[in-house]
């Protein structure tokens, strides 16, 4: 018996199953597209998206077209989650980025809807620093050493950071923060151990020497 070349092009080939189009929705006017496959996926893209282009039911996906489709799905519902995160809460890119990468969504689709919600205006890490930073200096006064820490850890560009804790110490008095911060304390400042746990305190809290110095001696005469 001959044996066969299992490289022998003329030898039979298992098929590979193609992806057909089954069926096309469009979820409202201008919004999404939902698409059945022949393999029972469903997906869903925005209608005005490149992927879109071109589609109808019948259609014999490439491996190209059905990986672009199998993204666009994969961004849309990013998307979607971004927008829910932002109704509760405003949000820095850092903050959105590690939670879609914790739900296991690509690189690849994470940055360009990051780069969406940047460009329309609803994830902006200026405005979050110098909102949750005004707010945090009206209710629970903090030096600039603190609040610059505090933005960094929710991953604003060191640029931004330092711009808008320089606006904001212009707006708010850094003595007068410190020594609002130092009034709601019960130290007895005419006394050298009193003073000592308020320098300590005022420092664990960022305010420079000179504003805990200026804080300590306020309230040492009695001025407040």
């Amino acid at each position: 018996m001959i044996g066969v070349d299992p490289l022998d092009p003329l030898d039979p080939v298992d098929p590979v199953d193609s992806l057909v189009i089954v069926s096309l929705v469009e979820d409202g006017p201008g919004r999404s597209l939902s698409i059945e496959l022949s393999d029972g996926t469903s997906l869903s893209v925005a209608v005005n998206s490149e992927e879109a282009r071109g589609l109808n039911p019948g259609l014999e996906l490439s491996a190209v077209q059905h990986d672009g489709l199998v993204l666009a799905d994969e961004r849309k519902r990013a998307a979607r989650q971004v927008f829910l995160w932002l109704d509760r809460r405003p949000r820095t890119r850092h903050n959105l980025r590690t939670r879609l990468r914790d739900q296991g969504y690509s690189a690849a689709s994470i940055e360009t809807v990051l780069d969406r919600f940047e460009t329309e205006g609803l994830v902006n890490d200026r405005d979050f620093a110098e909102r949750w930073g005004r707010e945090r200096l009206r209710n629970r006064p903090v030096g600039p050493h603190w609040l610059r820490g505090r933005l960094r850890k929710e991953g604003i560009d060191s640029d931004v950071v330092h711009g808008v804790v320089a606006g904001l110490y212009a707006e708010f008095e850094e003595d007068g923060l410190a020594l609002r911060a130092l009034s709601r304390k019960r130290f007895d400042c005419t006394d050298e151990k009193g003073r000592q746990r308020a320098n300590r305190f005022l420092r664990s809290r960022g305010f420079s020497v000179s504003a805990v110095i200026e804080a300590i001696r306020q309230m040492q005469s009695g001025s407040t």
